[in-house]
């Protein structure tokens, strides 16, 4: 990991994996597997709530006391809460970190790492970004969706799927702080979408999160052979036009 003195660290992707206590063989396949930076200046988060159901299990409390890819979040449980996940993660990562994307996915979701990082660093210099795999919109929302019910949507915002979407520092560092609440629903990947839908954003499809790259198995130790993760090509010296874009914007 290359930072300046007293800067913080520098990642190119922060990955934030969503899961709960007892998937725990999920996560051991992820950290054998394609949680593996293979080179790349990369951090692997598992996102959980202290309120998850099996928070306090013995299992889960042991993998704690040995582990430090787990952020521990505040944020009610369940299927319908997990946007609240998504953003703990955000404010915990612009908070402790400098990096060039923000990516959020499942525990049961695979991914390319070394694909997806030359996906992302493909964007366009300067860009506003928020990528994932095939942007969805203008499906009609039924009478009484939240988001009809609330904001007065009548058509699904642009959003990539739950599965894997992310976004540039300069997105995600708004999302931290953002001017008021942002409004939170059930559906995390369309309630994201939302989020982002006031920003000159360019929206990126990602050829790591075709169908090829993304098998959607859940047997996910075999992940690393499939993608070719480790083949980094050459990256002694990877792109920081980003972050370094991000420390002169904080030196003025």
């Amino acid at each position: 990991m290359t930072y300046a003195q007293d800067a913080k660290p520098y990642y190119e992707v922060v990955f934030a994996v969503l899961t709960v206590p007892q998937h725990g063989p999920h996560r051991d396949a992820i950290r054998n597997g394609y949680g593996q930076p293979g080179g790349f200046q990369t951090k692997l988060w598992f996102v959980v709530s202290e309120k998850d159901p099996g928070f306090a299990g013995p299992g889960f409390v042991e993998e704690r006391s040995r582990r430090d890819d787990l952020l521990v979040c505040d944020t009610a449980p369940g299927f319908d809460h997990i946007i609240g996940k998504v953003s703990c993660a955000i404010k915990k990562a612009v908070h402790l970190y400098d990096f060039d994307f923000f990516f959020k996915t499942d525990d049961d979701a695979t991914l390319c790492i070394a694909q997806l990082v030359k996906d992302l660093r493909a964007a366009p210099k300067g860009a506003s970004v928020y990528a994932g795999r095939r942007v969805k919109a203008g499906r009609a929302l039924e009478a009484g969706k939240p988001l009809e019910v609330n904001l007065g949507l009548t058509t699904d915002p642009p959003h990539f799927g739950g599965h894997g979407y992310g976004v540039s520092y300069d997105v995600a560092r708004f999302l931290a702080n953002p001017p008021a609440p942002l409004y939170h629903h059930l559906h995390e990947d369309t309630c994201f979408g939302n989020w982002v839908i006031g920003f000159d954003v360019k929206r990126l499809n990602l050829r790591a999160m075709t169908d090829h790259y993304y098998p959607n198995q859940k047997n996910l130790a075999g992940v690393s052979r499939l993608c070719g993760n480790h083949i980094a090509g050459d990256i002694r010296h990877p792109p920081r036009h980003r972050a370094d874009a991000v420390m002169r914007a904080r030196s003025r």
